[in-house]
């Protein structure tokens, strides 16, 4: 059966934000969105104000700072997801959740010195000035900022 029975709509976001609410219970984190409909919809608004949250998203059109997030799901995508089949949603949970160890233990990153994330993090904690990795600019970014510095 393939993994038709996920829909991200208001059930998912909402279930999945009670069950966080649930575990954490005293936690007050700024909760990052996108500008999707279960998002801004004022059902939800009311939940994060009864929780005492503040939800960040971006602009429309301008979701820069979703990048990593979603260049990070685009690497699961093309190097787990893509290649596999799944039958349930227990076998993709666990895909994940083994995909995220490899990506964090195994895989090696040429932008960290090839290094694993968690090598750098090792690292960096061992230390009083870790190692930094900015990140190259991106082409399109900076002419999405040429626009507005007149």
């Amino acid at each position: 059966m393939p993994i038709s029975w996920y829909c991200n709509d208001n059930k998912l976001v909402f279930d999945t934000f009670e069950q966080a609410i649930r575990k954490n219970p005293e936690v007050r984190p700024l909760l990052h969105s996108d500008r999707g409909f279960q998002y801004t919809s004022k059902a939800f608004q009311i939940k994060l104000s009864k929780q005492g949250m503040e939800q960040s998203m971006s602009r429309v059109g301008h979701c820069i700072d979703n990048g990593p997030v979603e260049g990070f799901w685009g690497i699961v995508k093309a190097e787990m997801y893509s290649l596999n089949k799944f039958s349930n949603s227990d076998e993709l949970r666990s895909a994940i959740d083994q995909y995220v160890y490899f990506y964090n233990y195994e895989r090696f990153q040429e932008r960290f010195g090839v290094r694993t994330p968690m090598e750098v993090r090792a690292a960096a904690l061992a230390t009083k000035s870790p190692e930094q990795f900015p990140i190259a600019e991106n082409k399109r970014i900076q002419k999405y900022k040429a626009k507005f510095a007149a």
